[in-house]
């Protein structure tokens, strides 16, 4: 197979995939097999030259190294001992990408079936296994790589062991209800999150006392995406309506339609917030009138969304993209102004797309 320069760009001779490489320029990559290790070893002019192919590669292929590890509870584990045999000058580089995302699940074969129905192109990790590997590791490591977590079913002290080790996560799946929730709250309130998932409920103490919520909470501080998985009481709307007070906030969803009450009011409240999506079906929607002149409204169906979720920590195509897409395209008038529903449901599809 032959690898040659032209004009900073190394082609691979047959099936190429053009990915950008963190130097902003586009490096094209074939992903099959062991033609990785025969483009890491390819004749290039320096090791900075390398390092960007193999970056590059791993824009787009590190789904090829970790979906060696969907037969075996340790995937994250082979895919290091991949990295181990066929890259060792570039584990430095490399191995971080693999932690990039982790998705847990405890070692119960209900639960792993349940996690693993929902984001079946992820390799799961046991908390036993994973556990392990923050053992083995510096702190400096987790801390360094671990971008996007999904606690599933949490466990109080394997949260904690999580939380406190990955240190720099900036979306976060927290999708319980547990009242070990207000424990883990003070590790989670010291993430710098851009993008939290999950009941905010049960994290301020009780999954039914909306009244303990502080929008004000330096959880929020960072935060610009938030999606909503509570459940509103009738009485609720003043309190929820609060969420205008989280600083930085750009784009918020609902998971449940009872919110709708409040939709219109948060809008015209909040000028600085880009986007608000309802995700379900509602046949009747109150204020529809209204809120069909203003293009930051969507409401969208989504029944794959743990799987978006995935989708955008690895590619940034998830609802939030798609929403995004749809109001420019409202704004712009290449669709009706007033059409706020984005018809379909392209979270089925996200994994056929891209992988």
């Amino acid at each position: 197979m032959a690898c040659r320069a032209i004009r900073g760009e190394w082609i691979n001779s047959q099936n190429t995939s053009q990915n950008e490489g963190l130097d902003g320029k586009k490096y094209s990559v074939r992903l099959q097999g062991d033609s990785m290790a025969v483009l890491c070893t390819a004749t290039m002019a320096n090791m900075a030259d390398r390092k960007k192919v193999v970056i590059a590669f791993l824009r787009f292929g590190i789904q090829e190294i970790l979906s060696l590890g969907h037969v075996l509870d340790r995937p994250v584990c082979l895919s290091t001992e991949f990295i181990d045999r066929r890259l060792p000058v570039y584990k430095p580089w490399v191995e971080p990408f693999l932690y990039r995302t982790i998705i847990t699940s405890q070692p119960d074969p209900g639960l792993y079936a349940k996690t693993r129905n929902a984001l079946s192109i992820h390799p799961i990790i046991y908390m036993n296994t994973l556990r392990l590997i923050l053992q083995q590791k510096p702190p400096s490591f987790f801390r360094d790589s671990v971008r996007n977590l999904y606690l599933a079913e949490p466990d109080l002290e394997d949260s904690k062991l999580v939380l406190s080790s990955c240190r720099e996560v900036k979306n976060l799946w927290l999708n319980s209800k547990s009242t070990i929730l207000p424990d883990l709250l003070p590790l989670v309130e010291n993430l710098p999150l851009k993008r939290f998932y999950g009941y905010i409920c049960p994290l301020f103490g009780s999954y039914n006392s909306p009244e303990k919520i502080d929008f004000t909470h330096r959880l929020f501080s960072h935060i610009t995406h938030l999606s909503l998985f509570d459940n509103p009481r009738a009485a609720d709307p003043e309190i929820w309506c609060k969420v205008i007070l989280i600083p930085h906030l750009t784009h918020l969803s609902f998971l449940s339609s009872r919110f709708h009450t409040i939709w219109l009011r948060v809008l015209q409240q909040c000028p600085s917030l880009r986007l608000l999506v309802g995700i379900g079906i509602i046949s009747d929607l109150p204020h529809a009138d209204e809120l069909k002149k203003d293009p930051r409204f969507v409401l969208m169906y989504c029944r794959g969304i743990t799987r978006d979720w995935q989708m955008g920590a690895y590619t940034g195509v998830d609802y939030w993209s798609r929403a995004e897409e749809f109001a420019a395209k409202r704004r712009s008038g290449e669709i009706d102004a007033h059409q706020y529903r984005l018809e379909g449901d392209e979270s089925r599809k996200l994994g056929e797309r891209h992988f």
